[in-house]
C-alpha cells in the first residue's frame, strides 16, 4: 500500500493558486514509490495506491484533522499556496471527504476481505535520520499527540523482514525503528494495523518502510530502472520469506 504515490492535483485546485515555490517543495514527495513498491508480478498481492500529490492531500494523516490531511504548509512550514489564494477550510474539508475518506475506507475493506498483512511503503530524501544508503523499517510510531507508542505488529515480523532484506541488498544499510520517522504520526498504520500475528476485523499486522531515494535515483532525480527493480524484487521476496518464517512455513 502506497499512500504517497502520485503527482495528481485534484481538479478543485487551480494550479495557478499554488506557491511559486511549489515545484521546489515537490522535491520532498515520495518519487516513484508506486513503482518501487509494486510487487504484483512477484506476489500477486493487492496494490493500493493514492494518486494525488501528498503536498495537497496527505493520505497518511487522519482525514478528520483537516490542518494535517489537507495542509496549507509542507512539513518544513513552507507555504503550499500563494498568499491569499489558500482554499477555505470548508473547501479543504470537502476535499478530504471526497478523496481521503474513501481511500481509508478502501484500506479497511481490503483487510476485511481477507488481506492478511499491510505493508506501507515510502521513500525519503536524506532526512530525519535516514542516510544516503539506508532503509529503515518500522513496526511502531508515536501517537498523534507524540505520547504513547502505537505498535503495528509483533517484533518478529519486522526483525525477520530486516534480516531478509539485508541478505539480498549488499551495500544497503537496513535498520529497524532507528530513524526519526518513528516520532512522526502516521494515520494509515495507526488506524488500520493491529499488534497481532493475524488480522482482527478491519485491521491487519503492518510494517512501514522508508527507503532513501538515493538508492534508486541519480543526482538529477531520474530513476535508475535497474536499481529500482532490484530493490523492488528484494522487497517482495523478503516480505514473502518474512511471512512464511513468522508462521513456521519454512
Amino acid at each position: 500500500m502506497v499512500p504517497h504515490a502520485g503527482l495528481v492535483i485534484p481538479a478543485e485546485i487551480d494550479p495557478s493558486r499554488l506557491s511559486e515555490e511549489f515545484f521546489g517543495l515537490a522535491r520532498n514527495i515520495d518519487w516513484f514509490a508506486d513503482h518501487l513498491y509494486d510487487f504484483r508480478d512477484v506476489l500477486n498481492n493487492d496494490h493500493l495506491t493514492f494518486p494525488y500529490c501528498s503536498l495537497i492531500l496527505e493520505a497518511n494523516r487522519d482525514p478528520a484533522v483537516i490542518e494535517d490531511s489537507v495542509p496549507l504548509k509542507d512539513v518544513f512550514g513552507r507555504a503550499i499556496y500563494r498568499e491569499g489564494d489558500e482554499p477555505a477550510r470548508s473547501d479543504r474539508a470537502c476535499l478530504s471527504d471526497r478523496y481521503l475518506v474513501p481511500f481509508h475506507r478502501d484500506i479497511g475493506d481490503k483487510i476485511a476481505s481477507g488481506c492478511c498483512f499491510l505493508f506501507e511503503g515510502h521513500s525519503t530524501i536524506t532526512a530525519r535520520g535516514v542516510g544516503d544508503d539506508q532503509i529503515d523499517v518500522m513496526n511502531y510510531q508515536r501517537s498523534r499527540d507524540g505520547g504513547d507508542i502505537v505498535r503495528f505488529s509483533p517484533d518478529i515480523y519486522v526483525e525477520i523482514y530486516a534480516e531478509e532484506l539485508q541478505k539480498r541488498l549488499a551495500g544497503v544499510r537496513v535498520t529497524v525503528n532507528s530513524s526519526e520517522y518513528g516520532g512522526v504520526y502516521g494515520s494509515i498504520c495507526a488506524d488500520h494495523s493491529v499488534d497481532s500475528m493475524v488480522g482482527v476485523g478491519r485491521r491487519a499486522p503492518a510494517i512501514l518502510q522508508e527507503t532513501n531515494q538515493r538508492l534508486y535515483l541519480d543526482e538529477d532525480g531520474v530513476p535508475d530502472l535497474v536499481r529500482l527493480n532490484a530493490l523492488r524484487v528484494a522487497f517482495a521476496e523478503s516480505l514473502c520469506a518474512m511471512y512464511r518464517k513468522a508462521h513456521g512455513v519454512i
